[in-house]
């Protein structure tokens, strides 16, 4: 979008598909991938413990 709407470039470097890739278009590196799952599983973990202690109400 950022090409689309002739943004500024510092824009693009907020995107997460700027920092790890364009996931439809090709495979993430190593080091990308890594990235990506320390980020994502932890926070996985957390948020399942969140909603584990929060109280259930219908």
């Amino acid at each position: 979008m950022i090409p689309l709407f002739d943004l500024p470039d510092w824009l693009n470097r907020l995107s997460v598909f700027w920092a790890f890739g364009q996931p439809h278009l090709e495979w993430p590196s190593s080091a990308r991938l890594a990235t990506m799952l320390l980020l994502a599983v932890p926070g996985a973990l957390r948020a399942a413990m969140i909603a584990k202690r929060t109280p259930k109400v219908a």
